[in-house]
């Protein structure tokens, strides 16, 4: 395991409950990092500069926030499935589960 980025250590006092959530970077505490196996950090580095240009795009949030309506913590809607009405003779409703 390695860390990503070189932390300076400062000298200033601490309570544990600090270290407890990431400063900006990401870091737990004095010696904090971001600490994975050599091979996934270029891909971690990809995805973070990736979601840095997401989370201000506002295409990705109309979209994003479409998912999380139709899909995220409750059934799904129902809806007229035309196809199958046309095949069975029945007005036929569905939910995408």
């Amino acid at each position: 395991m390695i860390a990503t980025k070189p932390h300076t250590i400062a000298v200033m006092s601490r309570t544990a409950s600090s270290d407890a959530v990431p400063d900006a970077l990401g870091h737990f505490g004095p010696y904090g990092g971001t600490f994975v196996p050599e091979t996934l950090v270029a891909a971690l580095e990809q995805l973070r500069a990736e979601y840095d240009k997401a989370k201000n795009d506002p295409a990705f949030d109309e979209e994003f926030q479409y998912y999380l309506r139709e899909y995220v913590g409750r059934p799904s809607r129902l809806y007229f499935a035309k196809r199958l009405t046309e095949r069975t003779f029945f007005s036929t409703l569905k939910t995408r589960n």
